[in-house]
């Protein structure tokens, strides 16, 4: 029987197989310790130049970062209409990952919201099952690995948690440890007092939040409190996008917000990554529009989010070196 996990980060577990670079902590698993920081990448089916060994290499490298998360999209082309595409741009991340010695996490990147159509619910449940299946036939093991079954659920967390059962018991046949990260209410907004009174009881599994540095205090104050009452109900949390500017159009860094978002998590322990490691014209961008992934590491081509983000991680100490 799977035990609920007694406390709430990630640490040290001895690896049961090594692919290649072990990872700065080994095998992961939920409990007190260490820290991931890295980023993630934009949608896989767009922008897929980005999902190559140079842009990996630079997340470590150029950007001092000890994981780096794989965005799998559904639709365009994703891995609803084309599953092969899709495991294989999760493989080339994870491959390069390996083969740099630092975590990868595959992420079931979908907001699906037709959540009281049970025909609908059970094809999207059916189509993660074998989309993760394959990707533990390929990493079943693997240090490196971590899964995010649901990026941002617009469901109610009965619903979720449905899901999110049926996923976890079609994982746990293949890996029995491999760390899981579990979306929340509201597109991941955390773990909301109905994921608190009624958790899934599976061990190694963690809950996510996506924080932005957005204008509204009373949002960021309910998020600070959503984390520390999960703490307080041995509940782990794991910040697997991060935004350092509001949502809302035209909107600049800020430096300060993030800052003292990303201070309270370290203080916490609590792993995060930033959104994201791309060229989109939009504020959260690691790299101005006009570079290309083949020019990541280039500091005239980082945009005012991804100077930033470098003047953050370059100095934190996250395990790896180049």
């Amino acid at each position: 029987m799977l035990s609920y996990p007694k406390f709430i980060f990630i640490f040290y577990l001895s690896a049961t197989i090594v692919l290649a670079a072990v990872p700065p902590y080994g095998r992961l698993s939920v409990n007190n310790g260490k820290l991931l920081r890295g980023g993630s990448l934009w949608f896989s089916q767009w922008l897929t130049e980005f999902y190559s060994p140079n842009v990996v290499r630079a997340v470590k490298c150029t950007f001092n970062s000890n994981v780096i998360r794989a965005a799998i999209g559904p639709e365009a082309n994703g891995y609803f209409d084309n599953l092969d595409q899709a495991v294989n741009a999760a493989t080339v991340i994870g491959n390069a990952a390996i083969d740099n010695g630092i975590y990868f996490v595959v992420d079931l990147h979908y907001g699906f919201q037709d959540c009281d159509n049970q025909d609908e619910f059970n094809k999207f449940t059916s189509k993660a099952v074998e989309f993760f299946t394959r990707i533990l036939n390929k990493y079943n093991g693997s240090p490196n690995l971590l899964l995010e079954l649901w990026n941002e659920p617009q469901c109610t967390w009965d619903k979720i948690s449905e899901y999110h059962s049926k996923v976890l018991k079609a994982i746990r046949n293949i890996d029995s440890n491999v760390v899981c990260i579990l979306g929340t209410p509201n597109a991941s907004s955390g773990p909301s007092s109905e994921v608190v009174s009624n958790p899934l009881r599976v061990s190694n599994t963690l809950y996510t939040m996506h924080w932005y540095a957005v204008k509204d205090q009373a949002h960021i104050n309910s998020q600070y409190h959503l984390i520390d009452n999960a703490i307080k109900n041995n509940i782990g949390v794991f910040v697997s996008e991060y935004g350092d500017a509001d949502v809302t159009p035209g909107a600049t860094v800020n430096i300060a917000a993030t800052t003292k978002i990303l201070h309270f998590l370290d203080v916490r322990k609590i792993s995060y990554m930033k959104w994201s490691f791309c060229n989109r014209d939009e504020v959260w961008s690691v790299i101005k529009h006009e570079c290309g992934a083949s020019q990541i590491n280039q500091p005239e081509c980082l945009s005012p989010s991804g100077i930033a983000f470098l003047r953050r991680f370059k100095n934190l100490k996250n395990g790896v070196s180049c």
